[in-house]
This record gives structure tokens, C-alpha cells and sequence, in this order.
């Protein structure tokens, strides 16, 4: 792996080439806006305790947006020479002067930008060998394969290792970057018996390597759930309350934030359109956006055009705070940045004393579904319509009871966020959106 040292003087490499091409364009009747993304890592794949993939990568690249006269223009390259580096601002200035005029292309206002950026520990080194890391998913895959009988064959066992180096600066004074890691070890695993077969997986995530669960929690758990899911049973078709499991109740989320981006707020494409400052949610829920938590999936201390990132409530007692916006789409709804250029950062589900025990929560749905896997993506951001392939387990009396395939639930996604009755403690940690496994009062389930 890399060492400290030579990541830092990536860095500081990195960010001479920035405040050069900002000198280069200084002069000029323009403001330019530039980064570098420079990463580096490996990745080893195992499937059936042989060695598949070896793979390393280093991919660097240079943006450049530049800002003329109300019209922008952009342009990127690989390359990362001087040379190229002008001849990419070269081709940006000839796009932005050709470009149409738009009064919103503006840079971040100066008051905005990133000055003294937090160290969020977000860089960790390890000196994990290859030889090493394929051992570690050798391992995770053989705990896997040795679990039970009934399983019978593997999709994989990966680890994956990355080092990302971000770099910005701009003709108001920015330069700024921060280093990052990350690392993850997963295993898919399938399993037979007498009526066919299913898989499963397992998977963690976290910037930092000793931080990753363990192989044999990952390959015992992945065996556990390719098991537990033989011989589905087809479902007829009804409305029952669900529980989608913290495996996949941050994909709600994930809908509710593309829902609110400001592009889709300024092109009137989003059901929550005039939802600002109303409720959306259950009085009992919130939603805090972190940018600056230690080690943090989603932690940054500025986005990608320099803006400073900052705490704040996205939905605060149910009630819709703000817009996820950027320069642009704050500049269109005149509205004030949020520092969200490049999406989201850690969204910590808070449940104001709405919150139980995994199997507390299936007692309290006492009968319904509990849904594992999502597959599809029918989501309709205008509507709100929400129709996904599932997979899971019929629950009675508390208990789950059978596993259930080849279903479709379905309903509206206004509804179904006002219809969240609690959430348990099992939350997921390997996201930028931490949720725990989520109970909704009822849903159509399209079945037999």
C-alpha cells in the first residue's frame, strides 16, 4: 500500500499544479474554477479459493470550468502536464465564449469557500500486502463455503482498497484539498437445495482497515442469508405493513434527496415541489445532515466547487428544512448554498424515542412482510409513484415464518414517508445515510 508520506507529497504536488494554471489564467477577463481527482488502490478478487483478480489502478483527473461574461465553459483531461493542463483551459475559454449567456453562472460567493479546511480523519494508511489481502478474502470465502452443505458455489469474495486525493481552487483566492481512504471486504455466496437455488452477501465498509468487520463475521453472515432464503414461497396479492431491513431502508433516502435537489426543485420535476418547510415525515423523525463527523462515509470539509460544508437538519419533527442546492440551483431559486455540490453528505436518521430492537420491531408489526432486497428502480420523482421488485419473509405473530419471492410492493412516495410508524437500532453503518431497519404501516404487494 502507500505510505503517509508519499500520499502527502501527492498532495502537496497536486495542489502546485492547481495554483499554476490559476496564475496562467489570471490575467484574463474570466474567473476559473479548477480541481484535480487523483486516486489509487488495488483490488483482489477470489471466487471458488482461486485468485481471479488482481487489479491496480491510478487515475487522475483535471477539471476546469470557466466563467465569461455570464457564460461558462468546461473541460477535462487525464493528463495532468502543464501542457495539457492549458490546452484544457484553452478549450474550456473557446466552449464558455461560444456558450449562451445564463446570469446564474456565477463561482460560490467568497464569503462561502473553504479557508482552513478540519482535519476529519478521514485519510487512514495500512500496509497490507497483496499476498495479504488475497489471504483475507481466501479466508472470508472458505468460512463461507465450509458453513453448511447447502452451499454449494460462490460469486465472490472482494477487497477493494482506494486513496483519493481532491484538489480545488479558484480565481477568488480557493486553494484548498483533503486526502481520503477506503476500504471494504465483501463475499456473495450461493446456496441450493432440493427446490433451487438463491445467494446472498455480506459487506463492510469504513475508511479505516482495522475498523472492517472481521472475514469470519462477513463470511458467516453471507452464508447464513444465502440459507435462509431457500425455498421461497409465492405471495398473493394484498396490502400489509413491511419492514424494509437497514440493508436497504437508506435507498428511501436516497429517493428523498434526489427528490430535493435543487435541479430537480428549479425544473419543477420533483412531487416534493412545494414541500419546503411542511411535513413530509412522521412528527418523531429527523434527518441531520453531518458533513464533519470523524471517519464519517459521507464526511467532507468542502464540496466540490470549495464551498465550507456544514451541519444542519434536512428535516427537522417531520418538517422539510431546506433544498439540497449548489452554486447554480441556489443562484436559480435564490436561495443560499448549502454546500452540497456533488450531492449529500452523512445523513444521520434521528428517531426521537421512536426506535426499538430488530425483533421488537417485527413484534410490533406482529404481520406483515420483511423485505431484504430490493431489485428495479420504478420510481417515478415527478409522481412520487414508487414500484420495486422485492425479496423477503412473511412474518406472523412477531416471528418470521417462510421467505418470499417474486413480489412487487408498491404505493406513493408521499404516503409512504408519512406512513414510517418506527425504526429499530440495527442501523447500517456501511453508508453515508445511517438508517435503521424501517416499519411502514402498510403497502400494495403484487404477488400470485
Amino acid at each position: 500500500m502507500y505510505s503517509l508520506d508519499k500520499i502527502l507529497k501527492k498532495e502537496k504536488n497536486l495542489k502546485l499544479k492547481i495554483k499554476k494554471i490559476i496564475e496562467h489564467t489570471s490575467k484574463k477577463p474570466l474567473l476559473i474554477e479548477s480541481s484535480i481527482n487523483h486516486t489509487f488502490g488495488y483490488n483482489v478478487l477470489v471466487r471458488n479459493q482461486k485468485t481471479e483478480i488482481i487489479e491496480f489502478n491510478q487515475d487522475s483527473i483535471f477539471s476546469i470550468n470557466v466563467y465569461y461574461n455570464q457564460k461558462k465553459g468546461s473541460s477535462s483531461s487525464s493528463n495532468l502536464s502543464y501542457l495539457s493542463m492549458k490546452n484544457t483551459f484553452k478549450s474550456a475559454y473557446n466552449i464558455a465564449k461560444n456558450s449562451y449567456v445564463d446570469k446564474y453562472n456565477q463561482l460560490p460567493e467568497k464569503n462561502l469557500l473553504i479557508t482552513n479546511p478540519k482535519n476529519l480523519s478521514l485519510l487512514y494508511t495500512n500496509d497490507t500486502t497483496i499476498s495479504q489481502a488475497i489471504n483475507l478474502v481466501m479466508n472470508t470465502e472458505k468460512i463461507s463455503l465450509d458453513y453448511d452443505k447447502r452451499i454449494i458455489n460462490s460469486e465472490g469474495a472482494n477487497f477493494f482498497y482506494a486513496i483519493n486525493i481532491i484538489v480545488i481552487g479558484n480565481s477568488l483566492g480557493l486553494l484548498s484539498s483533503y486526502c481520503s481512504s477506503l476500504y471494504s471486504l465483501s463475499n456473495g455466496i450461493i446456496s441450493k437445495n432440493s427446490d433451487g437455488m438463491q445467494r446472498d452477501y455480506s459487506y463492510s465498509i469504513n475508511r479505516n482497515f482495522k475498523k472492517l468487520k472481521s472475514p469470519n463475521w462477513i463470511g458467516t453472515n453471507s452464508a447464513k442469508y444465502a440459507i435462509r432464503r431457500l425455498s421461497p414461497k409465492k405471495f398473493k396479492t394484498t396490502s400489509l405493513p413491511i419492514i424494509l431491513s437497514s440493508k436497504i431502508s437508506k435507498s428511501l433516502f436516497f429517493h428523498l434527496a434526489e427528490s430535493i435537489s435543487g435541479i430537480n426543485i428549479y425544473n419543477k420535476s420533483s412531487f416534493l415541489l412545494t414541500a419546503l418547510n411542511r411535513k413530509i415525515l412522521p412528527n418523531w423523525f429527523s434527518i441531520l445532515e453531518d458533513p464533519n463527523i470523524l471517519g464519517g462515509l459521507g464526511s467532507k470539509p468542502f464540496d466540490s466547487e470549495g464551498v465550507k460544508t456544514k451541519k444542519r437538519f434536512i428535516v427537522e419533527k417531520g418538517i422539510l428544512k431546506t433544498w439540497i442546492l449548489n452554486s447554480y440551483s441556489s443562484n436559480r431559486l435564490n436561495l443560499e448554498n448549502t454546500g452540497n455540490s456533488g450531492g449529500i453528505h452523512n445523513w444521520i436518521i434521528i428517531n426521537n424515542d421512536k426506535s426499538y430492537s430488530f425483533k421488537n420491531l417485527l413484534k410490533i408489526m406482529n404481520t406483515g412482510l420483511l423485505i431484504t432486497e430490493l431489485l428495479g428502480n420504478g420510481i417515478d420523482l415527478i409522481t412520487g409513484n414508487y414500484s420495486r421488485g422485492a425479496v423477503g419473509f412473511y412474518v406472523k405473530n412477531g416471528k418470521i415464518q417462510f421467505p418470499v419471492d417474486g413480489i412487487t410492493i408498491s404505493g406513493n412516495l408521499k404516503k409512504i414517508f408519512n406512513n414510517i410508524e418506527s425504526m429499530s437500532t440495527d442501523i447500517n453503518t456501511n453508508s453515508k445515510i445511517q438508517c435503521g431497519s424501517l416499519l411502514i404501516k402498510k403497502m400494495h404487494i403484487s404477488g400470485i
